[in-house]
């Protein structure tokens, strides 16, 4: 599918001043073809033994002309989940990708979202990829005073890797 586009042109006159337009004007329109967003690195994370732990994930357009990507964020807020230097909004040119990390904190529980990269691709005008993550904790597994990771009398040997 192509985006469609219209300009109108000014023919220039020939008057002595040759920057002046003149008032006949030529509509053009036609259709152009769109750029295509595609999405490369994996968005499993995995088992996470503790800490910190990133992906990166490139937003890329593999179309024909340039692709305008609006925005790329989490469907809703996961405190577990954060983008680290998103460059969107942004505009691509073909064959051009754009990278974008996650970042993952560890939690005792299976943490899952979705990462929505909305954009004027015509084919997928908002694409989705899951996000996955877990941390293995063997006992009961409880938050500390910040609702993060393993409470501190987890008495296990993992306690203070969560």
């Amino acid at each position: 599918m192509a985006n469609s586009w219209k300009s109108l042109s000014g023919v220039p006159s020939s008057t002595p001043d040759a920057m002046l337009l003149s008032s006949r004007h030529v509509a053009v329109s036609d259709d152009v073809p769109a750029g295509k967003v595609a999405v490369t690195g994996s968005t499993y994370f995995g088992e996470v033994d503790r800490g910190i732990a990133q992906k990166t994930v490139s937003i890329c357009n593999v179309g024909d002309c340039r692709l305008r990507v609006f925005k790329v964020d989490f469907s809703r807020k996961r405190r577990h989940f954060r983008l680290i230097n998103n460059p969107f909004p942004a505009t691509l040119h073909p064959g051009s990708c754009l990278g974008v990390v996650i970042e993952y904190r560890a939690s005792c529980e299976p943490e899952c979202c979705e990462l929505v990269i909305e954009s004027d691709d015509p084919h997928y005008p908002a694409k989705m990829r899951d996000v996955v993550a877990f941390t293995r904790c063997d006992k009961t597994c409880g938050r500390d005073e910040k609702g993060c990771g393993c409470a501190k009398d987890d008495e296990d040997e993992h306690a203070g890797d969560c």
